[in-house]
């Protein structure tokens, strides 16, 4: 991670406010699901992510390539 600058911004959380983590947004299509399991199957094999313990996800939707196949987009 890069050092922490004089503008970082600080994000205040409000302690009351009930997250909906656990709870899809929409469920993925048969062959998003598909795609979906090959990408986190090679991206945990190869190292470059691992297990959280953290309660919320990321959002992710996939977009269709001009070449056919579909590709990931991670919402950060």
């Amino acid at each position: 991670l890069p050092k922490h600058r004089s503008y970082d911004c600080l994000i205040d959380l409000q302690p009351e406010i009930e997250t909906h983590h656990g709870e899809p947004i929409y469920d993925l299509a048969p062959l998003e699901l598909q795609d979906f399991r090959k990408y986190i199957s090679l991206e945990f094999g190869s190292g470059f992510i691992g297990h959280s313990k953290y309660f919320i996800g990321t959002p992710i939707f996939f977009v269709k390539n001009k070449y056919g196949p579909l590709h990931l987009v991670i919402d950060y």
